[in-house]
């Protein structure tokens, strides 16, 4: 008799655009099939639907309800809240007379509304942990409260962990992020989370650090970003003069989607561009607008409206493949996600980097390109101009540095897919 396939679940922040997550699931899948090619694997999500179509995968929903600051405002259905549903005449007028009724009514939509989804969907959650061989935290920033509080990713942590916990299922949590932890109940809940896994790797030498200070974590390994384990073949630089570039902005401090809302910041970031841009045009070179997540595009928006004779290509970047076929057509690139950055640089395309946080600066550095990181705020655009003219006049000896890079990477990650396979055949 065939022995049953193992089932793994997967969780992940993903299913809204971004596709730094798309490229982390897409690798894991992809890695996880090769060494067990029968595996039954379920995506546990943000947005289920988005998950089954991109990666061929069932999935299930992350948590009981729509988190708005879990999401990017305007990226999914439920951004401006739920629907309000109009009472009946007679219901109105009641609420009219009673005003205490009225703020009860008001409190059990925000509470007991969520508080009854939540419960609903941890008996759902259960019974699907119950059913896996594995769970794992598959890469991404999840151990951080910048963009749904405690309530976000620490919560979701020590959710999902205890459940397995208490099923008896191994949990992992491969090559993740940790960015903030700013109260202590998320520190209390991540801290819950982690111990909980009996395998822990973090994507960089900072999110350890993040995770020691809450207690845990001391004799973790650090584990590449997960995404540069995705199977591409770099196609060779077009090498045209002058050089193509590749500008792919972010929504950093965009008062309509970011935590920080800094209309100033985020204007002065757009007028940095905007100036790079114009002097790349002037010079002759033709430049390609591109993003790497769903917000940035209403960044392109505003750019192209800035520069409506500028001649600028800004080619659709909704899937990996749309992406991968619009870096093929640049040399080299000006990017500031960190996805954006990777990702670039795994189609083996030299990437200036404009930071604008720790970890983008830190993953520079680390693959040995720390000169070609500028940071996002209080830099000029003869600094920008004059470090893509470097990166132009460098590019045929840097791609193959950047290429080594890579295969070391990978390497690293191919040794954690084995243990975390060897994890379910132990358990068999």
């Amino acid at each position: 008799m065939e022995p049953t396939p193992p089932h793994i679940g997967l969780i992940s922040p993903s299913g809204w655009g971004n596709l730094g997550d798309a490229a982390i699931q897409d690798s894991m899948i992809l890695n996880l099939r090769r060494r067990i090619p029968a595996a039954r694997i379920t995506g546990i999500t943000l947005n289920p639907d988005d998950t089954s179509r991109r990666h061929g995968v069932p999935a299930f929903p992350l948590g009981g309800q729509a988190r708005a600051g879990r999401w990017i405002a305007g990226e999914h259905p439920t951004a401006a809240g739920p629907v309000a549903h109009p009472a009946p005449d007679g219901v109105r007028a009641l609420l009219k007379r009673i005003p205490l009724l009225v703020r009860l009514v008001q409190w059990g939509r925000r509470v007991i509304g969520p508080a009854a989804a939540e419960v609903r969907h941890l008996l759902q959650a259960w019974r699907l942990v119950r059913s896996l061989d594995l769970l794992v935290v598959s890469g991404g920033g999840q151990v951080d409260d910048t963009w749904g509080g405690v309530f976000g990713g620490p919560y979701d942590l020590c959710k999902w962990g205890l459940l397995a916990d208490a099923a008896g299922v191994p949990f992992a949590v491969a090559s993740v992020g940790a960015e903030s932890l700013a109260s202590a109940l998320s520190r209390l809940l991540a801290r819950t989370g982690l111990r909980a896994a009996g395998y822990r790797s973090y994507r960089d030498a900072y999110s350890k650090s993040v995770i020691e200070a809450v207690g845990v974590g001391w004799e973790d390994p650090i584990v590449p970003d997960l995404a540069f384990s995705l199977p591409v073949t770099p196609v060779p630089r077009p090498n045209r003069t002058p050089p193509v570039i590749g500008v792919s902005p972010i929504a950093y401090c965009d008062p309509r989607v970011w935590p920080r809302k800094d209309p100033a910041v985020y204007h002065t970031y757009l007028g940095l561009l905007e100036a790079v841009i114009r002097k790349l045009r002037e010079s002759g070179h033709e430049v390609v607008l591109f993003t790497s997540d769903g917000p940035d595009r209403r960044v392109v928006e505003d750019l192209l409206a800035r520069l409506p004779d500028a001649g600028l290509r800004a080619p659709q970047t909704g899937s990996l493949e749309d992406l991968f076929r619009a870096l093929a057509d640049v040399d080299v690139v000006l990017a500031s996600r960190l996805h954006g950055v990777l990702l670039s640089l795994l189609a083996g395309r030299p990437v200036l980097a404009l930071s604008y946080h720790r970890k983008v600066r830190d993953h520079m550095e680390a693959m040995g390109l720390g000169s070609s990181c500028l940071p996002l705020e209080g830099t000029t655009p003869a600094q920008v101009l004059a470090g893509l003219q470097s990166l132009c006049r460098d590019a045929s000896r840097l791609v193959p540095a950047i290429s080594r890079e890579v295969a070391v990477r990978q390497d690293a990650l191919a040794g954690q897919y084995d243990r975390l396979v060897g994890s379910l055949r132990a358990r068999a």
